[in-house]
């Protein structure tokens, strides 16, 4: 039976894609959202594994460029939103 490993936000860059991996299996992945949504796998880890996401709000604080402070923040709106209206599920289900 495959495994499920929850995926770990770890930052967000200049570009506004989000940085995530997996602390199980070393699984990186680079999100960007829309209007072009993009998924690129840097690190493959355990391709048997099924992967699913979580909250950046969750994520560890760790010291950001001070654009990457601004767009996070700008982002902080949107993403209460999508917590709020229950879509952070459909994401975790798309995973």
């Amino acid at each position: 039976m495959d495994s499920t490993h929850g995926m770990r936000f770890e930052r967000l860059h200049t570009s506004g894609a989000q940085e995530w991996y997996c602390p199980i299996c070393g699984r990186r992945l680079l999100m960007q959202w829309p209007p072009a949504f993009e998924k690129k796998v840097l690190v493959a880890g355990d391709q048997n594994a099924s992967h699913t996401g979580g909250n950046v709000g969750d994520a560890p604080r760790q010291p950001m460029e001070s654009d990457e402070a601004i767009a996070l923040d700008a982002l902080r709106p949107w993403l209460k939103w999508v917590r709020e209206a229950g879509l952070d599920d459909l994401w975790n289900a798309a995973a």
